[in-house]
């Protein structure tokens, strides 16, 4: 389920301040995405959320800017949400995974995140 709050309409039951995490030192909780790269671009991006107190759709440029106004990389600001992510030993390269899909497109150029996303950092998932 794709989750878009609007101003004034109903919210989701887990808002973005009530996950917490340590956006320069490792991340939303540990193992909640299986790698360290993608908890820290999970981490960044529930820090957009807080900020905007609400979980909001968002272009990539929204998101960009945000991350460097925080002086954090974002040259690949939805890295390993846009799938999961199946790692198979060091020989073998992180694959996508279309089977759990954290961040989506709403429309050409707007991204959303998805309830699986949401529970995933709150370590419900």
């Amino acid at each position: 389920m794709i989750v878009i709050e609007q101003p004034g309409g109903e919210h989701y039951n887990i808002r973005p301040s009530d996950i917490a995490f340590e956006p320069l030192i490792g991340g939303v909780k540990c193992g909640a995405f299986g790698m360290n790269a993608i908890e820290q671009t999970a981490a960044h991006l529930i820090s957009f959320f807080q900020e905007k107190k609400a979980w909001v759709s968002f272009t990539l440029g929204e998101l960009k800017e945000f991350l460097d106004c925080h002086g954090w990389e974002s040259a690949c600001p939805l890295y390993g949400l846009t799938g999961d992510w199946e790692h198979w030993g060091e020989e073998t390269p992180v694959t996508p995974c279309e089977s759990r899909v954290f961040v989506t497109t709403t429309s050409p150029d707007t991204y959303a995140v998805t309830d699986l996303f949401i529970k995933r950092c709150k370590g419900t998932a």
